[in-house]
């Protein structure tokens, strides 16, 4: 059993080529928040939504090259008998929330996604303020694994995470995933629904455009 984290990396790639090399799992499994009043919550109607993780990208690990695969998680989601944590940084003292106050989950063929509903707490603020302004974008994964293949993909060893114990998702400055995201958003539909009709991949593109915009204003400094 080991102790993951995705860590901010140099380099990425999206594996592919192989047919049948990454298995897709039909099955999607929903983790609901559990029901709490709503002056529990900062509420202006937008949400922190987005992608925890990319399946089948690429990171490297502690000099090791690691991807997740298609459904790592979706047998703990299924079977959750611990409660999911949402937290900063991957910091277990900084825990806003978690599937049981604020945080639903959804697992589809491209990744692991979420909404957030920020608690009316100070910890709560503190991290919808980092949304608002827009100082953090990304987001990361903790997780342990007990299933894990080894492939060669264009020369490369690659640790394949196949069955993975889903702990906590964080809101981070930079993820390992680049194009995993967080962003404030009004909900019009499911998350389900959302995922489906690739509203959230809209998302993600405006997500990556504000990336490229502050890239450019930081060059210019």
């Amino acid at each position: 059993m080991g102790r993951d984290y995705e860590i901010a990396s140099q380099r990425g790639y999206e594996i592919g080529g192989s047919p049948g090399f990454i298995t897709s799992v039909d099955r999607r499994h929903v983790a609901h928040s559990k029901a709490i009043s709503e002056d529990e919550f900062v509420d202006d109607g937008r949400i922190l939504t987005g992608y925890a993780c990319l399946y089948n990208k690429c990171v490297m690990d502690h000099g090791v090259i690691k991807a997740i695969s298609s459904g790592a998680f979706n047998q703990w989601i299924s079977d959750r008998k611990e409660a999911v944590g949402f937290w900063l940084d991957h910091d277990s003292t900084k825990q806003v929330g978690s599937t049981d106050n604020g945080l639903e989950l959804y697992s589809d063929a491209v990744g692991l996604a979420f909404r957030f509903k920020f608690p009316n707490t100070g910890l709560g603020r503190e991290a919808r303020q980092l949304a608002q302004t827009k100082a953090y974008l990304s987001m990361s994964v903790g997780f342990t694994y007990k299933d894990i293949n080894i492939r060669t993909i264009a020369g490369e060893q690659v640790s394949i995470v196949k069955d993975a114990r889903l702990q906590e998702i964080s809101f981070v400055p930079s993820g390992a995933i680049k194009d995993a995201f967080g962003i404030l958003s009004k909900p019009t539909r499911s998350l389900r629904e959302d995922c489906e009709t690739r509203g959230m991949l809209s998302d993600g593109a405006f997500v990556g455009m504000v990336r490229a915009l502050q890239d450019l204003k930081n060059s210019l400094h």
